[in-house]
């Protein structure tokens, strides 16, 4: 850089500290003084948030990562989240996204750094089951159905005693039941309930029940099995009369 050069850019410099200060005199009493790690004038930058010099930061960001440096310019005060983008996995290893570095851990134990929409399905520690949540940052917790998690009959309803609980084993023990219908909702058109006995070991459908569906001009009743889907009464419940 020629001698032309540095005076140039100097005086530049010092217009634009001169025309911050006299803008902001009346508010601020001190400017603090701000390094920039590449300044070849090797003085300090004056401008609160002006880039003067025109380097580029370059200061290490505070994300855990050695190779990620702040890429603004020459600024006062911190360099903020890091938003170099990185790949990284789910935290159930089967969707890889690239993200921001600032979202995403470095503890290869913590199984990444998202949740993406599918579901966990870890073996558990019972070795017995799998995780039915939805794609979570670890661990996956006890097995629900273990004794020690366990507080409620099978319909979910009925809080066991503790000499129930103590009764079983562990998670492959039958849960006792509390005698009363299901109750668990079923997919149905009505939206009727399990009236299954609590601790049936069958699925809660389908509904056994026959409801009734006007067509869709409303001239004619059909009678439908509840378990039939939408769709299905839809195209049904049609009579053969002109709208």
């Amino acid at each position: 850089e020629s001698a032309q050069s540095r005076d140039l850019r100097r005086v530049i410099a010092v217009v634009c500290c001169l025309s911050f200060r006299f803008k902001f005199a009346a508010e601020r009493a001190h400017f603090p003084l701000t390094s920039c790690i590449l300044s070849s004038a090797d003085r300090n930058c004056w401008c609160i948030n002006k880039p003067i010099v025109g380097g580029v930061c370059g200061k290490s960001m505070n994300c855990a990562r050695k190779n990620h440096f702040c890429n603004q310019i020459c600024h006062s005060g911190s360099c903020g989240d890091c938003v170099e983008v990185v790949e990284t996995q789910c935290f159930c290893g089967k969707t890889i996204a690239q993200l921001p570095c600032a979202f995403v851990g470095v503890d290869k134990s913590s199984g990444g750094g998202f949740a993406c929409e599918k579901l966990c399905d870890e073996e558990l520690t019972c070795g017995n089951h799998r995780c039915e949540k939805g794609c979570h940052s670890p661990p996956c917790g006890m097995c629900a159905l273990s004794p020690q998690v366990r507080d409620y009959c099978a319909c979910e309803k009925t809080q066991l005693s503790t000499a129930q609980k103590m009764s079983r084993s562990d998670c492959l023990s039958t849960v006792p039941s509390c005698g009363q219908p299901c109750g668990k909702p079923l997919s149905c058109l009505a939206g009727h309930s399990c009236d299954q006995i609590c601790g049936h070991t069958a699925e809660c459908g389908p509904c056994q029940k026959t409801v009734d569906v006007l067509c869709a001009c409303g001239n004619k009743v059909f009678s439908l099995k509840c378990s039939t889907d939408e769709e299905s009464a839809r195209t049904t419940a049609r009579c053969k009369v002109v709208c």
